[in-house]
């Protein structure tokens, strides 16, 4: 039963839960929706894997699975990371995080537009004028949230919806870890 241990499944929520970390610390805006975007495609194959690698293959494992797939649809959180969160950012290319931030004393030459990008400078590259992200040391994020959420995920925030999500993953591979891994 060992040979079961799912150790792709592992390696992709480590992964998760590193963006997971880097987002909850981060000042750097980009960063933050790099490590969002990874944190979508990790948690998304995790699961993933586990399923592609047992289904069929495994005794037990197609009656457990439907059981957490059941599971999966009907919760609220996961069915939005799941099928809208993940599929707007990573396939549709939507910018779904607010960010808020403040940035403290700081020589600032234009011109220069601040939004949610963070700071950028208009910049002339090979003749062309481009607005590109300037590093601003004191410029820190004081809060973000992943827009167009569901009501009822209205008084959770950004990365605490990322760690509930993740837990969900965390302990469906925790129980078949314990079930077939004994």
């Amino acid at each position: 039963m060992k040979n079961n241990y799912p150790h792709k499944t592992k390696r992709f929520l480590r992964d998760a839960k590193e963006k997971l970390e880097l987002m909850a610390t981060t000042n750097d805006i980009d960063k933050l929706k790099r490590s969002f975007a990874g944190f979508l495609e990790a948690t998304k194959f995790s699961l993933h894997q586990l399923k592609t690698e047992h289904t069929g293959r495994l005794e037990g494992f197609d009656d457990w699975w439907s059981e957490k797939a059941k599971f999966l649809d009907n919760d609220i959180l996961s069915n939005f990371f799941a099928k809208k969160v993940r599929n707007d950012v990573i396939k549709k290319g939507k910018e779904l995080l607010g960010i808020n931030f403040e940035i403290g004393e700081a020589t600032l030459n234009g011109p220069l537009q601040i939004g949610w990008d963070g700071v950028l400078k208009l910049t002339d590259k090979d003749g062309k004028k481009e607005w590109l992200p300037m590093d601003v040391p004191s410029l820190k994020i004081t809060h973000w949230d992943i827009r167009n959420k569901p009501e009822e995920l209205n008084t959770m925030n950004g990365i605490g919806m990322c760690r509930a999500y993740f837990e969900v993953l965390d302990n469906i591979t925790n129980d078949f870890v314990e079930k077939f891994c004994k």
